[in-house]
């Protein structure tokens, strides 16, 4: 471990911190708290109940490839109106530098052997 990482046990101390001074990880930036609540649960300790809500995501497209071993990849896309697009991405658009880099890949299979 870097001297600079924090271990389990430092990380399970500062979830107890934060919690017996604010009483919640709800305080805590979001990112944070699941962090926190993510080494409670590897400790064995108990977490809160975690608000959440099931969502069926559209079907959007799939994206073939191989991997470096010339193995089949498959990597579906998906999407819902509930879960934020990736950067510059506007409703169903595909921005323009995006679409011109699937344009570029199309063309570099098609000259592959």
């Amino acid at each position: 471990m870097d001297a600079n990482e924090a271990s389990a046990e430092e990380l399970l101390a500062l979830v107890e911190e934060i919690q017996r001074q604010t009483g919640s990880l709800d305080d805590v930036p979001p990112d944070l708290a699941q962090l926190l609540r993510r080494v409670k649960k590897e400790q064995g300790k108990p977490v809160e109940d975690i608000p959440s809500e099931e969502i069926i995501p559209r079907p959007g497209f799939v994206v073939k490839t191989s991997d470096a071993s010339g193995a089949k990849v498959f990597i579906n896309m998906c999407g819902h109106d509930k879960v934020a697009a990736p950067g510059n991405w506007q409703g169903l658009q595909v921005p323009e530098e995006v679409q011109a880099a699937l344009d570029n890949v199309d063309s570099l299979t098609d000259a592959q052997p």
